[in-house]
């Protein structure tokens, strides 16, 4: 086979690896600890990488108000998965947190799921707000 007939590699192929060094080169850099933040977790037990399933009342009562807001926007994310045609009502940060608030706040209510009132309380939204 002459150097003219030999197959040639494909540009396409090099794309893959183009793209491990790019991102091998986009995590290099200034680690500096005050720029680099840490997610915090939400209240109660993680299933499926998601606290939303299982967080509780309970669990609501005993967080701090970072865990509570980042329990709230894992809820509106596993509620609003993103998929084409299905849009459900999503509750701002301040009225999801009065809903937790005020249904928590009862003895009786440590076993209420979060998400369920969540997306009970959402339901209505349409309705609150013209």
């Amino acid at each position: 086979m002459s150097a003219s007939t030999q197959a040639r590699p494909s540009p396409l192929r090099a794309l893959p690896i183009l793209a491990v060094a790019a991102t091998i080169v986009a995590g290099c850099g200034n680690t500096d600890e005050a720029t680099t933040t840490e997610a915090v977790q939400g209240v109660g037990d993680v299933r499926v990488g998601s606290v939303s399933y299982l967080a509780q009342c309970r669990d609501w009562v005993a967080g701090t108000e970072e865990q509570r807001l980042a329990t709230i926007a894992d809820i509106r994310g596993q509620i609003n998965t993103g998929d084409p045609g299905v849009q459900n009502p999503t509750l701002t940060d301040e009225k999801a947190y009065d809903v937790f608030e005020a249904a928590c706040r009862h003895p009786y209510a440590a076993g209420f799921r979060l998400y369920k009132l969540y997306f009970r309380a959402s339901a209505y939204e349409p309705l609150v707000e013209p």
